[in-house]
């Protein structure tokens, strides 16, 4: 970051806004949102470089100058240190409004769309050809008789539905 921060510097400084140089050719036909005045700019990257120094300067008192520091806040200021130490409870929240809900609704399609629906038509399915196939066996035998029986049976069918009709 202390490399990448010398990429885009104002336009006025050392060798400018080399990024935005880079990237011209793709933002060419789009429109110019405006760039920030220089003073702007500025007071924006001190801002951020006195708050990463005071980040330091307070990281080296907690933990080079008084390492009690830390705990000592904590229980001065309990409850702030609860709420920050556990993140503003927002993992806690996310399991209840999103993870609970679709555990919740992944167990019930599983058991009702998918073993009840999807499997019993599977093994309805199943069930109704095995069925069937017991029954259509009897009349496959194998045996050339009883087919050339069957058709003439058959064609008497077919010849007696249309003479009576």
């Amino acid at each position: 970051s202390l490399i990448g921060g010398w990429i885009g510097l104002p336009e006025h400084w050392l060798w400018g806004d080399r990024f935005g140089e880079f990237l011209e050719p793709v933002f060419s036909g789009a429109q110019a949102a405006g760039h920030l005045s220089t003073a702007t700019e500025s007071a924006l990257m001190a801002t951020s470089v006195v708050v990463a120094s005071l980040g330091l300067g307070v990281a080296y008192l907690f933990y080079l100058v008084q390492p009690g520091l830390p705990v000592l806040l904590a229980w001065k200021a309990k409850g702030a240190y609860t709420l920050i130490f556990n993140k503003y409870y927002v993992d806690e929240l996310y399991e209840v409004l999103f993870v609970r809900p679709t555990v919740a609704l992944s167990n019930f399609l599983w058991r009702t769309a998918d073993a009840e629906v999807i499997d019993g038509v599977v093994n309805g399915t199943a069930r109704f050809v095995g069925a069937n196939s017991g029954l259509w066996r009897r009349l496959q035998t194998g045996n050339v008789q009883h087919y050339a029986l069957s058709m003439l049976l058959g064609a008497m069918a077919i010849l007696g539905y249309y003479a009576l009709r």
